[in-house]
């Protein structure tokens, strides 16, 4: 089960310190002796924090974490209007950035961080070969810059079309490609991620650092099998 705050723990109150510590001593053990068998390094932190269901739980694996984000460029620009919020399991299952992650290990709720990422570290490079140019024919219709389609028209058999032919098929792959631009009846279309080629700056607060449950970890450990 998630240990969470209860409202008495944030009016400040605390068991008797030798119940404390009592509860403490067997449940750790139990859940320290649980992590070990799931191959799980967790810091016993991330279990109790010196009064019941206290708030100071460390990030380790096998821990839920809570954050709120936002995202600017090396020149201090916003990339995003906005902060964003992010709830992901610690451990490597591959849902967060490697180098954000290694960053936040150890932290607690209320942590701030300052965080750089280069391109390869995140969205990667900006690739010229992943721009195409499609006439607007060959495009569903009623088209317009931002739009993101999930399919290139003639991937599966090169591209090469003439102008008078017929329509070709939209060929799925795993890229989604949005038009930046349109003029002469023709589209341009770019399968690169807004973001690649920036080295971005991630400004977090952690929020909350919670106990994940067997159940909840092993649902995590699939989901990351077919990412």
């Amino acid at each position: 089960q998630h240990l969470r705050n209860s409202r008495s723990d944030q009016q400040g109150l605390t068991l008797p310190v030798a119940l404390q510590e009592l509860l403490y001593t067997q449940f750790t053990q139990q859940a320290l002796n649980w992590a070990a068998g799931k191959g799980l390094g967790i810091h016993p932190g991330c279990f109790w924090g010196g009064t019941f269901f206290h708030d100071d739980m460390v990030i380790e694996n096998g821990c839920w974490v809570t954050l709120r984000y936002r995202l600017f460029d090396l020149q201090g620009e916003q990339v995003e209007d906005r902060p964003r919020e992010l709830r992901y399991l610690h451990g490597g299952y591959g849902f967060v950035f490697a180098g954000v992650e290694a960053a936040l290990a150890g932290q607690s709720a209320g942590s701030t961080l300052s965080i750089v990422l280069e391109p390869e570290d995140h969205f990667g490079d900006y690739d010229a070969n992943l721009i195409e140019l499609v006439p607007v024919d060959q495009l569903p219709e009623q088209i317009e810059v931002g739009m993101s389609l999930d399919a290139l028209p003639g991937a599966a058999d090169g591209g090469d079309h003439d102008l008078d032919d017929d329509p070709p098929e939209m060929s799925e792959d795993d890229r989604v490609w949005t038009i930046t631009d349109i003029a002469d009846g023709v589209a341009v279309l770019d399968a690169n991620h807004p973001l690649a080629g920036l080295a971005l700056r991630f400004e977090i607060e952690v929020i909350e650092v919670e106990l994940a449950s067997e159940d909840e970890i092993e649902v995590e450990r699939q989901l990351s099998s077919f990412s």
